[in-house]
């Protein structure tokens, strides 16, 4: 009975019905008088069966066309850095350090994301008209594509407790804390199985054909475990055991079947009673043992995004080529080079727009949307926590993270949960007095947090929120305070800026500026120098050194539009977000740097000497801060509401529709 590959469910039978194989390896045919696996031992160039032509054998094609962060590659015990172009061998193993990540292709069978904290093993590599790959996933995760399959050919990756195989799909491996492998398949479909198969003894044996051995795939084809489309599961260790003492025995089956095949014999009625026993047994638990397959869930799906981008290149597989004679030799193949991909990851945060600033601590990413809802995110796309709070709408006020804690105002209640799990540590309720409802925001320090009231400070205890004392603000605030040299500073409504000792509430300092009833923001600093603006859209720069007034300008055209978001500051600019038009001025004399800049949707961003923001067509602007001028842009995809913020050497901002984006600057063209 010819052998045929009827569907991907029957791959996965074909694996399960070789979990104990081992060693075994079909004779030749009689007019042999060796068995296949004596002739391979004794010239592994002959191991092709009698009869068959000989595959198109190619190089181990195996080339790392995107390197970012820290990836490394070792064959045996020394690890190097790998580069983006660098060809790589089978047996070698690779791993990514934090933030880092590659891309590995194989010929043009398929492409494989090795993300970050992963350690792969190339395990078992053939390409060429009949390529076979084999990865052993140790930690971490993987992203793979890969292209139909024809027969013969195999693609899986192992981990200590399952075996997924595939037959051309999307999908993503990972190993998690407790060694469970979880599979999410974005296209096609990917057969799990318990790690115990030894699938390169099945396909050795799979290739000389065994009419009995068919026989079996049929029967145990219906009841294969296959993950499909949109679908995800974890296959746990104690589900890897439960499928493995189910089909203890079964390689002893088929070793007999094979002996009792050699010279043309027929298996045994004895022999073939053992085959319904064993599938009979094995039938019902397959499909069982790691429970039915469920939906993958949008932060899942979000994870595989990278999968869009991720191609197969047809011209990474090398020419196939003959021997070479002593004086020939192989030109090595041109690395191909993949563009990088400035977005790394696309987080669905909310349902609803995002507010104020996407912040970060660690591992974690952290979020309010317009409802009042605070949520954290790990960077994969996981949901850690969520926490609703009373403060719907929020229209302009961003999360504090500070130390352990997160803390979050509005116009209800002020909350802080903590940072690792969203446990609530207090909410307090705030009247008009206090309410925060044009985005100011608390600031802790590394001893204290500052609650700004309309006529007053409150000295709070960051760990618990409970107010310590009051400091009374003479003309009353509606900005955020800041610190200097352990100074409070903010500006009261009759714009005087205000420098306070937090130790005994005095006012140490006022320089009167000319400002009318500043809201919201927070003195930004440069030097000696302090910078604000005011609800009537005057920008004030202020020299605390010698307390006193060193320029003010009124941002043209603007009317009553005021500025509400913090002035971002460089060397030599100060620049002002208001009515969705960018403004930027001199820092020394306040005059216009270049022309206003129009459809901006959010505040401005300084970072390693440019200036990003979003705009209203649905793209990042990375701007030169000294003239405006465009260096490039990103399509987001969507409209970025948050201010952009620096993330280790990524940056990150949220969207109108509740995504979080990570930007990675340097892929930037």
């Amino acid at each position: 009975m010819a052998r045929t590959f009827r569907s991907s469910a029957t791959v996965l039978c074909f694996l399960a019905l070789f979990f104990s194989l081992a060693t075994c390896s079909k004779q030749a045919p009689s007019n042999q008088s060796q068995s296949l696996a004596q002739r391979n031992e004794e010239n592994p160039t002959s191991a092709q069966p009698s009869g068959t032509p000989a595959q198109n054998v190619q190089p181990q094609l195996i080339v790392a066309d995107y390197v970012s962060g820290d990836v490394q590659a070792s064959k045996l015990s020394n690890w190097d850095p790998v580069e983006t172009g660098m060809s790589l061998e089978r047996s070698q193993s690779v791993k990514t350090g934090a933030a880092s990540e590659c891309e590995l292709q194989f010929g043009k069978i398929a492409v494989v994301r090795i993300q970050e904290k992963t350690v792969i093993e190339l395990k078992t590599v053939s390409l060429g008209d009949r390529s076979r790959v084999a990865l052993d996933l140790g930690q971490g995760a993987v992203l793979c594509k890969v292209r139909k399959l024809a027969t013969g050919e195999s693609f899986r990756v192992r981990t200590e407790t399952a075996v997924g195989g595939v037959r051309g799909t999307e999908f993503r491996m990972s190993v998690s804390g407790d060694k469970s492998t979880v599979v999410a398949v974005k296209e096609g479909a990917v057969a799990i199985l318990p790690v115990s198969a030894d699938v390169n003894a099945a396909e050795q044996a799979a290739d000389q054909g065994v009419s009995a051995v068919d026989d079996m795939l049929d029967k145990i084809q219906a009841s294969a475990p296959v993950i499909t489309s949109g679908q995800q599961i974890s296959y746990t260790p104690q589900a890897a055991a439960k499928s493995s003492a189910t089909l203890e025995g079964m390689g002893d089956v088929v070793k007999k079947i094979i002996e009792e095949s050699r010279n043309n014999q027929q298996v045994s009625t004895q022999t073939l009673q053992k085959v319904d026993q064993l599938v009979q047994k094995a039938a019902p638990t397959l499909p069982t043992a790691a429970g039915a397959p469920i939906a993958i869930s949008p932060q899942g799906a979000q994870s595989m995004k990278p999968l869009d981008t991720m191609e197969i290149r047809e011209n990474s597989q090398a020419p196939a080529i003959s021997p070479p004679s002593p004086q020939s030799q192989v030109t090595p193949p041109v690395p191909v080079k993949r563009p990088l991909q400035p977005i790394e990851s696309r987080i669905t945060a909310s349902k609803r727009a995002l507010v104020g600033q996407v912040l970060s601590s660690g591992q974690t990413l952290v979020a309010v949307d317009a409802s009042g809802v605070l949520v954290a995110t790990t960077r994969e796309g996981k949901v850690v926590w969520t926490v609703r709070t009373a403060n719907a709408p929020n229209e302009n006020t961003p999360p504090v993270v500070a130390g352990t804690n997160v803390y979050f105002s509005g116009a209800k209640e002020f909350v802080i949960v903590r940072l690792a799990t969203g446990a609530i540590v207090s909410r307090t309720p705030l009247d008009s007095t206090s309410a925060h409802l044009f985005g100011q925001r608390v600031l802790v320090a590394s001893s204290f947090g500052l609650f700004p009231a309309a006529a007053s400070i409150r000295v709070f205890d960051p760990a618990t929120g409970r107010t310590a004392r009051d400091i009374t603000i003479p003309g009353g605030s509606l900005m955020t305070p800041a610190v200097a040299d352990g100074k409070i500073l903010t500006v009261n409504q009759t714009g005087a800026l205000l420098i306070v000792d937090p130790a005994t509430g005095s006012i140490d300092t006022q320089i009167p500026t000319g400002a009318t009833q500043p809201v919201a923001l927070s003195v930004s600093l440069k030097g000696q120098s302090a910078f604000f603006a005011d609800r009537k859209g005057l920008v004030v720069a202020v020299d605390l050194s010698n307390k006193q007034l060193l320029w003010s300008t009124q941002l043209p055209g603007t009317g009553s539009g005021g500025v509400f978001q913090d002035l971002a500051i460089t060397d030599a600019g100060v620049y002002a977000f208001s009515r969705n038009t960018l403004f930027a001025f001199s820092i020394t004399d306040g005059k216009p740097l270049f022309d206003p800049i129009p459809e901006v949707t959010t505040p401005p961003l300084i970072s390693g000497g440019k200036l990003y923001i979003g705009s209203a067509t649905r793209k990042l602007l990375v701007l030169d801060p000294a003239t405006g001028k465009t260096i490039s842009t990103l399509d987001i995809g969507g409209k970025l509401v948050t201010r952009p913020s620096v993330d280790g050497n990524r940056i990150i901002a949220g969207t109108d529709s509740g995504q979080i984006i990570i930007i990675d600057p340097s892929a930037l063209q």
